[in-house]
């Protein structure tokens, strides 16, 4: 229904748990994501990771529906930038 996939559902959570825990309107968390999609990498051992950072906004009125919104509008773009950017040796 709003196009989430379950990783979003839990990073919702956690961001909903962040701002109430601490209290705060504007949270960041960051969450590992990997990629081996270039050559370069074809003989590497072990995991290539990058470290992408979430910011979540909201306040006592934001609903957990659009806190969700927000969250994978973030994640998306978050993930975007990340495939676009340049490689090592670029």
């Amino acid at each position: 229904e709003r196009g989430v996939s379950w990783f979003m559902v839990v990073a919702t959570g956690v961001a909903g748990m962040l701002h109430r825990l601490t209290g705060l309107d504007d949270v960041t968390f960051g969450f590992p994501s990997a990629d081996r999609g270039g050559r370069e990498f074809a003989d590497v051992i072990g995991p290539c990771l990058a470290t992408l950072v979430l910011r979540s906004t909201c306040d006592e009125t934001t609903s957990l529906g659009e806190l969700l919104d927000l969250v994978r509008d973030h994640i998306l773009d978050a993930l975007e930038r990340y495939l676009k950017a340049p490689g090592p040796g670029s």
